[in-house]
């Protein structure tokens, strides 16, 4: 009988040294695999997000290009995404092609991003609305850049409303927040003298 319970208790402690053993594993493992996805989280953290002049976008030709190569050389620009369907886009932008000329000379420059002449599901340029495009910039007097957008800096804006407009600095980075609706010729220029 003492040496059945022996071998029970044996069985026991056995049984029990492998369950801590194993709980104390697991527990070194989820504690490596704990600082492995809090370093990868980091390393994701430390990932700069792409700016919005990473993205590429097309002249009303089709040519692509990278948003960066219209705003690097300039102090501050002055992205106006609008559609040809948009009235208040289009009744604003007489002014700010005038805004454009008189502060170009201070290192400012508008460049127009037309955001319906691509199509959604399958990034082409539909020429038609490009056509548009350029009608619409011959009746209002705009001289600026008029560019199209390509479907991955749409995502990256998560536009819900145009006209939306962005401003960013030489090296892409963006100097207030998205300004949503069209505005006056002197709240336009007051938001743009504050920026220069």
């Amino acid at each position: 009988m003492g040496k059945t319970n022996f071998m029970k208790n044996r069985n026991l402690l056995r049984v029990i040294a492998a369950v801590t053993a194993a709980w104390l594993l697991s527990g070194c493992s989820d504690t490596a695999s704990g600082q492995a996805a809090k370093a990868t989280a980091q390393e994701a953290a430390s990932v700069s997000k792409p700016q919005m002049t990473d993205f590429t976008v097309y002249d009303l030709s089709g040519e692509e290009m990278k948003l960066s190569e219209l705003t690097a050389s300039n102090k501050v620009t002055m992205l106006n995404f609008w559609g040809t369907f948009c009235g208040p886009c289009l009744r604003e932008m007489p002014d700010l092609a005038e805004i454009e000329k008189k502060y170009k000379n201070e290192g400012f420059e508008i460049i127009g991003v037309t955001i319906d002449a691509v199509d959604y599901e399958s990034g082409k340029i539909l020429p038609d609305i490009a056509d548009d495009a350029k009608d619409i910039i011959g009746q209002t007097g705009v001289e600026y850049p008029v560019i199209i957008t390509s479907n991955e800096l749409l995502k990256y804006t998560g536009l819900t409303a145009v006209p939306t407009t962005y401003f960013v600095d030489s090296e892409g980075n963006l100097l207030s927040e998205p300004l949503v609706g069209s505005k006056s010729y002197e709240d336009w220029e007051k938001i743009i003298t504050e920026m220069l």
